[in-house]
This record gives structure tokens, sequence and C-alpha cells, in this order.
């Protein structure tokens, strides 16, 4: 929800920032932006994966080591009735 809401909010304040030049669009549109990595991350958190390779990319560059979800550090969240054992 928190990912769809996000791109939803940065494509609006995109639109409007280039059509109107408003400041405020621009500032929507930045919100839309961490609230789509916001999901991604809470996304990656639960389940040790990125659902999209942009986010994986920008989480690697951008965010320090110790906070990557991904990292192997974790279990990963399996469900008892999907699991090999």
């Amino acid at each position: 929800m928190l990912r769809a809401a996000g791109a939803l909010s940065l494509a609006a304040g995109l639109l409007l920032a280039a059509s109107t030049g408003s400041s405020t669009a621009a500032l929507i549109a930045v919100v839309g932006w961490f609230a789509w990595l916001a999901g991604h991350w809470l996304f990656a958190v639960r389940n040790h994966y990125y659902r999209s390779p942009l986010a994986r990319r920008v989480f690697l560059i951008a965010m320090p080591r110790s906070l990557d979800p991904t990292r192997g550090w974790g279990l990963p969240n399996i469900p008892p009735e999907r699991r090999s054992e």
C-alpha cells in the first residue's frame, strides 16, 4: 500500500510541478519518493529481498550496510507449509 501510494503521489507531484511550476507539487513528489522507498524497505525487512531492481540499487548505494535488510543476518520469512524440512 505504501509503495503504491508513494508511486501515485510521486507521479502526480511530478506532473503538477511540470505543468504549474509549483514548489508544493515538487514537495509532494519528494514525499511520494520517500514513501515509495519506505514501502520497499519494509517489504525487504519482511521478506529479505527487494521487490524492485531500482529500489535495490538505491538502497545498496545510498544506505549504510548495517541497515540493509537483505544482508543475510536474518532468516527468511517462509510460512511453515512452504518449508522443505
